[in-house]
């Protein structure tokens, strides 16, 4: 007997109800719940970045070092990537939606903690509640997202879905940042309450309900229901292990940088107030990384693969050798853009693996890649503290180059062809 999830009956994938062109896709009915998705991802991944745009300011609020400040990235990213794998199999059996619903209820409680707090210990524990909380949401939604469409159409759904990432980059964290430069710190915190809090009305109309049933192994899903690789498949344990050391390197390069990406534009002579601006640039890019990349991730996974890290490399080494703030500017949006997709790059490469479930792969995927988040802002903090801000672009680019020679050895989970 396995265990599958599979969304309730919907209309005819070749009626066209979600717009022109989105039945042939292979979307079609599952356009607005994955809209909805990218709107919580959105609001998760703004919750989750904050304190990048804020490490100036809440440094100077709590008297701080700023290798300190950027510890609550850490922290955060620590929780997610050790309860991951063990509240994700904790919570398998809960209703999707309710839990769905409560995750994005416990983000907006975190973000209130923090916009009350009198102390960095309390910001602190704030930042640990929506850890938590991330440990559970972004297992569950990576599942949900690849539930909701044909297997044929999993990486476009993720895609979609993921799009929240980059847009959180957009908008969340750079008009976050404008609030804090603007009202205060705290400021930042109450637009998070806000905005889950519009989020959370938008699931509870829009998102569909998915539902657990138990069939026997022999028995053949409609493709319309159809689950990507919801069977154990023989030896797809190394190419499912291949793509999460691939995700938490690349995880690690980008982050080791940009965790302090205000520093170095800083450093670079870039003004404090052009900051938000610059980082609404950034996101801007990314969100085009991932309309460009996003189209071939069930097309030519190796080729998009290699190419995305590899653009990444090559942008954060012009971001630490280029001269002046213009060109440091140019070279750091060109990373930001190529990293857009990496996202959902990962997710679908070890969903496609088949060794797991979505949800309990979506675990390991989350995990590996807040494990290369707070890896990378405590070894992007003792870097700048050894070495200064300059050796953080390199020490990012370092780390890039191995994840480039897991994805150049891994065929299997990173296949010429699907």
């Amino acid at each position: 007997m396995t265990r599958i999830q599979h969304a309730r009956p919907r209309p005819s994938r070749t009626t066209d109800d979600s717009g022109p062109g989105a039945a042939a896709t292979g979307l079609g009915a599952a356009v607005p719940g994955l809209v909805v998705l990218a709107l919580a991802t959105f609001s998760a991944l703004t919750t989750e970045m904050v304190p990048v745009g804020l490490l100036p300011t809440l440094s100077r609020a709590f008297g701080v070092a700023t290798s300190v400040a950027g510890l609550l990235v850490s922290l955060y990213a620590g929780l997610v990537a050790v309860l991951s794998v063990p509240l994700t199999w904790a919570t398998r059996r809960l209703p999707r939606k309710p839990l769905l619903m409560a995750c994005l209820g416990s983000y907006a409680l975190s973000n209130a903690i923090c916009a009350a707090a009198p102390s960095f210990a309390a910001v602190a524990a704030g930042r640990a509640l929506a850890g938590v909380t991330h440990a559970v949401y972004f297992s569950v939604a990576i599942g949900y997202a690849t539930r909701l469409v044909p297997a044929r159409s999993s990486g476009r759904a993720l895609a979609l879905a993921s799009i929240g990432t980059p847009a959180g980059l957009i908008l969340g964290v750079p008009v976050a940042t404008a609030l804090g430069d603007a009202l205060g710190w705290r400021a930042a915190f109450v637009f998070l309450v806000a905005l889950i809090a519009g989020v959370l009305l938008a699931m509870g109309r829009w998102l569909p309900d998915v539902r657990t049933s138990t069939v026997p192994e022999s028995h053949t899903v409609p493709e319309s229901h159809a689950v990507p690789q919801t069977r154990r498949r023989t030896g797809a344990g190394r190419p499912l292990a291949a793509a999460a050391t691939a995700n938490a390197l690349t995880y690690l390069g980008h982050y080791t940088a940009y965790t302090y990406i205000s520093v170095i534009l800083l450093a670079a002579g870039a003004r404090s107030a052009a900051i938000a601006p610059i980082l609404l640039g950034f996101g801007v890019l990314a969100l085009a990384g991932v309309a460009i990349g996003g189209r071939h991730l069930d097309r030519r996974p190796r080729a998009t693969a290699m190419t995305i890290v590899a653009a990444m490399a090559v942008a954060l080494a012009a971001t630490g050798a280029l001269p002046g703030m213009v060109p440091v500017v140019v070279a750091a949006g060109v990373w930001a853009g190529a990293f857009g997709p990496a996202a959902s790059m990962f997710q679908n490469a070890a969903v496609r693996a088949g060794a797991l479930t979505p949800e309990i792969t979506g675990a390991w995927i989350s995990s590996t890649a807040n494990i290369g988040i707070g890896g990378g802002a405590l070894v992007g903090g003792l870097v700048m503290d050894a070495a200064g801000t300059p050796a953080l672009t390199w020490a990012g680019c370092a780390i890039l180059v191995a994840a480039l020679v897991v994805i150049g050895a891994s065929r299997r989970a990173f296949p010429r062809r699907p």
